[in-house]
């Protein structure tokens, strides 16, 4: 088994190589750890003038926020959905429509804002990429007061009962 120092090397060398396939999305930043620490990381440069990302820069995560939403949701459930809940994680709860939110407003705002959280039964059963569906689920099981400010610093990442 290779030691932590012989898998940072590795991580390092692979991120900063220009012949992976992570070499197209660059800037990016990486880190690798567990759950009490960062073992490595590092920060690697786009073209000229492109930004550069570090362990503290904000990033919209836009519908990567869907997969992450439904890993919480079936760790917190331990692997067991309801049917219902199948329905809002596979996009075909109905729950189609959705403009987007206010930085910083909570879920239940977030619901209320526009024309989100509006049911439309025609589309109850029928495939929708939106984010209506995982917003009004959050709002359904009681996430609703969590909004997306800023932790304090002092605030520890590593619990999954921070979510719970």
């Amino acid at each position: 088994m290779p030691s932590t120092a012989q898998r940072v090397a590795a991580a390092t060398a692979s991120a900063q190589s220009s012949g992976n396939a992570c070499s197209a999305v660059r800037p990016f930043y990486w880190e690798i750890g567990d759950r009490s620490a960062a073992l490595a990381s590092g920060s690697v440069p786009g073209n000229p003038g492109s930004a550069s990302y570090s362990a503290t820069s904000s990033l919209p995560l836009a519908s990567a926020s869907k997969w992450l939403y439904a890993a919480y949701l079936v760790q917190k459930q331990a692997g067991i959905l309801s049917a219902s809940d199948l329905k809002f994680v596979s996009f075909t709860s109905g729950y189609t429509t959705f403009s987007g939110c206010p930085a910083l407003q909570s879920v239940d705002a977030c619901v209320s804002y526009q024309s989100n959280g509006v049911y439309t039964a025609a589309s109850d059963g029928c495939f929708s990429y939106g984010g209506a569906h995982m917003e009004q689920h959050a709002s359904l099981t009681g996430l609703g007061s969590l909004t997306n400010a800023p932790r304090p610093s002092s605030c520890a990442l590593s619990s999954a009962a921070t979510w719970a």
